[in-house]
């Protein structure tokens, strides 16, 4: 058996069953691999394991069709005909993507800001999301319902996931690995889910509060680790491949916690309060190392910038906060009409998409 110890977790990872005994074994400078050699005999061998899965870095996307103008305000859409849910940006910078509460997908061309399609995923009585595999495919789905996978230029349904009868799966919070292998789909009221995506499958649900309930939760990039928060502020972190907790953060949010969300590195993770407070946790410690208090409203949505140096924050308060997470303080702030409900960063990180209550997007240059 080879075991192996994760030191910045502290704790155990899986463990490798070995074939037979081996006398030695070293690791890749990357950590990645490890050699092991077996014992002498007809049968002695060296052998080569993957120790564990990378996160993706980030893709090489074409710039955001802007000028680099000055930090503020770009462009602003026409409004839609339907409350925005969520967003998302194709990995090729050139489609916006906007789930609405009817149920629909619609398709923006992010340089003209003019929608050129749509198609209806789910009810529109019921909560539904969608992750983006890539400019032209989503996985979209809604309470209740296994995902479907879409094919989002011709909206033609291409799959659907298979799951237990006796599931019921949560549709207002859902996310997918870097590699857009794990799926993670959840809601306040239903279990956490994880899906295979390449097979299209149900894997596991989880409970990471139980018995209470948890009222948020973010998926690592690399699919490895779940942060879920219960009512009471408390963040318990879970490992995805067994469902068992490996701890709860030692310092707790002030309040109940409204979303969550990691850094592209897994390494912080940061939360926005139900009063407008937001922290940045050290993931390694479960120690708060970053806090502010900027708003006075529920904290919508929030977003790392790819090389995690920037946090992006919205809320019911009518601004978009750009916090500086290397100097830990507000590096700058753009007035609302009023709040916004989600934001969304652009491939080169130099700009930020906002959809506001009055289903109006907003594109924004950041500092």
């Amino acid at each position: 058996m080879l075991r192996i110890w994760d030191t910045k977790l502290k704790r155990e990872l899986e463990p490798i069953a070995l074939p037979q005994s081996a006398s030695c074994v070293r690791v890749s400078p990357d950590g990645h691999y490890a050699a092991t050699a077996s014992a002498d005999g007809d049968d002695a061998a060296i052998q080569l394991w993957q120790l564990a899965k990378t996160v993706a870095p980030p893709r090489l996307l074409p710039k955001w069709p802007y000028k680099d103008d000055e930090a503020g305000l770009v462009e602003t859409a026409e409004a839609l005909d339907a409350p925005i849910r969520k967003l998302a940006i194709g990995d090729e910078g050139a489609r916006l993507f906007v789930a609405t509460s009817d149920g629909k997908l619609r398709l923006i061309d992010t340089k003209e800001l003019k929608q050129v399609g749509e198609f209806e995923f789910a009810r529109s009585d019921v909560p539904a999301s969608f992750a983006l595999l890539s400019e032209s495919s989503v996985i979209a789905g809604q309470r209740g319902q296994a995902p479907r996978e879409w094919d989002a230029t011709k909206g033609q349904m291409q799959r659907d996931f298979s799951m237990p009868s006796n599931q019921k799966p949560g549709g207002a919070r859902w996310q997918l690995s870097a590699d857009g292998k794990l799926l993670m789909t959840f809601a306040e009221d239903s279990q956490v889910n994880l899906w295979d995506v390449p097979k299209g499958e149900w894997l596991r649900s989880l409970s990471p509060h139980s018995p209470e309930r948890a009222v948020e939760a973010a998926l690592s990039p690399d699919g490895r680790l779940l942060l879920a928060a219960d009512d009471l502020g408390l963040l318990r972190l879970i490992d995805t491949a067994s469902g068992q907790p490996i701890r709860d953060f030692s310092d707790k949010a002030g309040e109940t916690v409204s979303r969550l969300v990691f850094s592209l590195d897994g390494k912080k993770a940061a939360g926005g309060g139900a009063k407008g407070k937001i922290w940045i946790w050290d993931v390694a410690t479960g120690k708060i190392v970053q806090t502010s208090s900027k708003f006075d409203g529920i904290v919508k949505d929030l977003a790392f910038t790819a090389d995690g140096k920037r946090l992006i924050a919205v809320s019911e308060a009518p601004d978009v906060l750009v916090w500086d997470v290397v100097a830990g303080e507000e590096r700058r702030s753009f007035p609302l009409r009023q709040g916004a409900v989600c934001v969304t960063l652009a491939p080169d990180g130099k700009y930020a998409v906002t959809a506001s209550p009055d289903n109006a997007v907003q594109i924004w240059r950041l500092p």
